[in-house]
């Protein structure tokens, strides 16, 4: 845990999602007064899995969040195939286990999002306030320090980085679900134009998602249909999963911006690097963003260069990720040269687990 500090400070977490709860948690841990708000009714706890590195893992385990999840497990072995279901590899999770020493691990998003705001009421006496919306600046005036924790669609860094945050459209949309049961074989799923995954997400749980790119898959039997020839476990989970665990999106990312700190204002998560979900690093990196950020303040009385600092840290990271992420989101949609990709990834990965 970081030291509370003695002299009074104040700060504003725009967001309540993974990066604006973890922040706050850490601030209110350092001594700071937080303020949280949310253009939302309430938490957002939809989503399925979450794979949370190493690194991660144990910036939450500092913050006392990991004894309040129920619902993870280790994730140590899963393959990439073919539509036709033919072995490519098997990703090098074992790898990063004997790297770090801890596995990674599988969240389900609710219950991360459940833990982080019961941790952060544990922390605070001010509830968050719901229902917010920051128009301008002048909303954010009278804090010490002010974090853009709301998404690509931030508030802050559009009264504050005006033109610098723009999002943009990948070209591909998404579909997510959830179902009871397990499958036979956890992993992903590459065609033509199309790719799939199949996870744990908590106990007896099944974790799946569709990107498409280039068609239009406006609903459930599209997205069947689209997928029936694949392995059958993907199929069998859609057609499982409830219409209420059904979620459907175009994809986004942003390009990488001049800054994330301006003054006494800091942006995390999706609000500094949102990225294509290939390399599933967005979660990881807002813990970290957010646990690098309020560890850089704690260390130094100088707010403004903390953030600084952070800045240094953070955005060349954030910049890479999102640059990679939709590199590999166009090898995976491959479409003509899916054979020369399916033969250069049997290359590269392993064909046993290690």
């Amino acid at each position: 845990m970081v030291t509370p500090m003695t002299t009074r400070r104040t700060a504003l977490v725009v967001g309540a999602g993974v990066s604006g709860l973890t922040t706050a948690i850490a601030l209110r841990q350092a001594g700071w007064d937080v303020t949280v708000v949310d253009r939302g009714e309430g938490i957002d706890s939809r989503g399925a899995a979450l794979g949370i590195w190493p690194h991660a893992w144990t910036g939450l385990r500092r913050l006392g969040v990991t004894e309040r999840l129920r619902d993870c497990q280790p994730y140590t072995r899963a393959t990439i195939r073919t539509d036709s279901g033919d072995l490519v590899g098997h990703l090098p999770l074992r790898e990063i286990e004997k790297r770090y020493g801890r596995p990674v691990m599988l969240v389900s998003r609710p219950d991360l999002m459940t833990a982080l705001a019961a941790a952060y009421a544990q922390s605070s006496d001010e509830p968050i306030r719901f229902g917010v919306r920051l128009a301008d600046v002048a909303s954010m005036r009278g804090h010490s320090l002010v974090v853009g924790a709301d998404g690509i669609n931030s508030s802050v860094p559009t009264a504050v980085f005006p033109g610098d945050h723009q999002p943009r459209r990948l070209g591909a949309a998404a579909w997510r679900g959830s179902c009871a049961g397990s499958a036979d074989q956890w992993g992903e799923i590459w065609g033509r134009g199309v790719f799939a995954g199949l996870t744990p997400a908590g106990r007896g749980r099944t974790n799946w998602y569709v990107c498409h790119a280039g068609r239009d898959v406006p609903d459930r039997d599209a997205l069947r249909a689209l997928v029936r020839r694949w392995p059958g476990e993907l199929a069998d989970a859609i057609a499982r999963t409830p219409d209420a665990d059904l979620l459907h999106h175009d994809l986004y990312d942003l390009p990488t911006l001049r800054s994330y700190v301006r003054g006494p204002v800091a942006l995390v998560g999706d609000a500094a690097h949102a990225m294509a979900p290939s390399l599933g690093q967005g979660a990881c990196q807002a813990i970290l963003d957010a646990i690098t950020l309020v560890g850089l303040i704690d260390a130094d009385q100088d707010t403004r260069r903390a953030l600084r600092q952070y800045d240094a840290a953070m955005r060349p990271a954030g910049a890479r990720l999102v640059r990679r992420s939709r590199r590999l989101l166009r090898v995976q949609h491959a479409n003509w040269f899916a054979g020369l990709r399916n033969a250069a990834m049997r290359a590269l990965l392993p064909l046993a687990p290690r």
